[in-house]
């Protein structure tokens, strides 16, 4: 027997038929986009960690293995302080990295797998500030509180000192920027001064004589050249 369906089936049917066109390739997309962005994610993490590895981890690790002879408790507490003065500048690099990727996330310029490994190294890392505060209240009962305190400091006078041996650098590249040389364009000398009497003589030298320049004798009836008009004029009216 056949099916048959009217009219008002098929109006029923069509959104239903179209709904189900546009979800199911939507569906699978999204799982086989899923898929490759997992395994594209783990196959970075696999491939470069966030951070280089710990080379003072290892040292410590080293000498605290060691037992022909043993290490000095003294020896241990410097490798596990310059391990602590490792994780604080990570803790600075995973702040200023976590900023500056979720501004490029929000923009759209990178895309989640970075956001998968910066959080897996924020985890590890968390890891590891934990073992050097378990480590460090081993040797004495409190340090693992105070000791991040005092790699803070050292990280601090580090950063400084690179800063400090970095500007003879930055002046010899600044100085092959520089379209001309200092050695090259020297100042002039400053002026030489004479002494008091050489200046007095100098002055003297220069300042006119009455011998050089002779006195002109005004004639009668024209009034001096340092009287004014009026007082000119007056004199005139006195005279006639």
């Amino acid at each position: 027997m056949a099916i048959t369906f009217t009219r008002p089936t098929l109006q029923v049917l069509i959104p239903f038929a179209y709904l189900a066109l546009l979800l199911i390739p939507l569906v699978v997309f999204s799982r086989i986009y899923r898929r490759r962005t997992a395994s594209s994610a783990q196959s970075l993490l696999l491939s470069s960690p966030w951070f280089p590895p710990h080379l003072e981890r290892s040292i410590y690790i080293t000498l605290l293995q060691q037992d022909a002879p043993p290490a000095d408790d003294l020896l241990l507490k410097a490798a596990l302080l310059r391990r602590a003065v490792t994780d604080v500048k990570r803790i600075w690099r995973m702040r200023d990295d976590k900023a500056a990727l979720g501004i490029l996330i929000q923009k759209g310029q990178v895309g989640d797998d970075l956001l998968v490994q910066l959080q897996q190294a924020e985890k590890e890392l968390e890891a590891e500030i934990i073992e050097v505060v378990s480590e460090a209240n081993t040797f004495r009962e409190g340090w693992g509180q105070a000791i991040f305190q005092t790699a803070s400091e050292i990280a601090q006078h580090d950063k400084l000192k690179e800063v400090y041996h970095g500007i003879a650098t930055v002046r010899e590249e600044e100085a092959v920027k520089l379209p001309f040389s200092p050695s090259n364009h020297a100042l002039p000398d400053a002026p030489s001064f004479t002494s008091h009497s050489a200046s007095n003589s100098t002055l003297s030298a220069a300042e006119p004589s009455s011998e050089t320049f002779p006195s002109v004798s005004t004639p009668p009836g024209s009034p001096p050249s340092s009287i004014s008009k009026g007082s000119a004029k007056k004199a005139n009216k006195k005279r006639k």
